[in-house]
């Protein structure tokens, strides 16, 4: 009786064991399939084929600004590494804009961008020649149906932060903000400093003024050193390339400081520059791409600010005291969640 129960409990366990094994070995299998399931739609996601769309970029200045043309150019860059097929031209003449618009268009460009609201108008005339074509216009909220949209970031934003700071950061009470063209986004770029300065203290003097030129160096260190001489001693210019001669004065005169724009500008001044106020043409250019890859881009108008993770401060520099620092995040926050209302306004 003993030896048959103990043949019998062994059965028994034998039985459990080949069943825990099938159950074992099927889990393990279905775990191994699963994951280069995985693994195989996240490699399709990261490896999706965009050699096929073409996207141009036309620009009014020369890439090696250090600005406005600078950053749509490495927007440019970003998605060709993604494996758009680009080009680009720059320096090119307002008389030439529709030109270069309908070349790239008879090429089979799938996405044209025209740097600055000034191609408003071109893109329009030649939109209805290629209705398969994409045209976008940075600089402007204007749009034409079915398919001329535009791309805005929101240089008020930018401004605001940049003029919280100089607001924060002056001793003379006396800031400035010298411009180049007077063209929207630079004017709202200066209107948005302006905000920002009186968030802190209307008391303090802004002075804003423009060249009218984008390119003309010499002019704009002339206008910077006619507002120092008025008392300001935090200097924030929007000129594009003409601003390097906002930086050449800064650095000839080191009680100075300077706050950059567009992109990291402190290679520039590096001992005098608070920081720079990043306005993300890159990765607005990056998003409209993908947009329009995926067939998904529309007339209207896209805009990237503060509240779209599009706008914000680079590093601060070692004068820029903590408190500071840490007011100016808050303000970040602030305008994120519409506890601070920036004005989008030409003024």
């Amino acid at each position: 009786m003993f030896r048959k129960t103990n043949i019998f409990v062994f059965i028994v366990l034998a039985a459990l064991c080949v069943l825990l094994l099938t159950a074992c070995g099927q889990t393990a299998n279905n775990s191994q399939n699963a994951e280069p399931e995985k693994e195989k739609q996240e490699s399709n996601t990261e490896t999706a084929d965009h050699s096929q769309y073409k996207v141009a970029l036309v620009l009014p200045g020369t890439i090696n600004d250090e600005g406005w043309n600078a950053t749509a150019y490495h927007g440019l860059e970003l998605i060709k590494e993604a494996g758009f097929e680009t080009a680009y031209s720059e320096n090119v003449k307002t008389s030439d804009y529709e030109a270069v618009y309908r070349g790239y268009a008879s090429k089979g460009y799938n996405l044209i961008i025209g740097h600055g609201f000034n191609f408003l108008d071109p893109a329009k005339a030649v939109a209805a020649d290629f209705p398969q074509t994409m045209f976008g216009v940075t600089s402007t909220v204007e749009y034409a149906d079915p398919n001329v949209f535009a791309i805005d970031t929101n240089s008020s934003d930018a401004g605001f932060l940049a003029g919280v700071l100089a607001a924060k950061m002056t001793k003379t009470k006396v800031v400035a903000v010298p411009c180049g063209l007077e063209i929207p986004g630079i004017i709202r770029y200066a209107t948005g400093f302006k905000q920002g300065v009186e968030y802190v203290d209307p008391e303090i003097k802004v002075l804003s003024s423009y060249t009218g030129s984008s390119s003309d160096t010499a002019q704009l260190k002339e206008l910077t050193a006619a507002m120092v001489k008025q008392g300001a001693d935090i200097i924030a210019p929007n000129a594009d390339q003409a601003g390097l001669g906002a930086f050449e004065y800064v650095k000839e005169h080191k009680d100075l400081r300077i706050i950059g724009v567009y992109g990291d500008q402190k290679a520039l001044a590096p001992d005098q520059i608070l920081t720079s106020a990043i306005i993300d043409m890159p990765g607005a250019i990056e998003q409209v791409a993908e947009l329009g890859f995926k067939g998904q881009l529309e007339a209207k108008a896209y805009v990237f600010g503060v509240k779209e993770g599009s706008v914000w401060l680079t590093d601060f520099s070692s004068d820029v005291p903590q408190d500071i620092q840490d007011l100016l995040k808050d303000v970040i926050e602030k305008i994120k969640n519409n506890e601070i209302e920036v004005k989008y306004v030409l003024e």
